[in-house]
């Protein structure tokens, strides 16, 4: 979430860089996160390669800094 709310959106394979997560692991946490609202998930593709763009929304930006 912090790494959202600083750099605005990420993409997964970034993100899970960043994080040092697996494909599964990353899945588990965001699922949880869009299912509470938030993160918005954005589903794309660049050439025929799949692309997932994460962003926070104004719920999780509340979350992590209460205003």
């Amino acid at each position: 979430m912090t790494l959202l709310v600083t750099q605005g959106e990420c993409d997964f394979t970034q993100l899970k860089k960043l994080l040092e997560l697996s494909d599964g692991n990353l899945s588990a946490h965001l699922r949880i996160l869009e299912e509470s609202g938030y993160i918005s998930v954005q589903k794309s593709f660049m050439g025929r390669r799949p692309k997932t763009t994460l962003s926070s929304t104004p719920k999780g930006r509340e979350a992590i800094l209460p205003i």
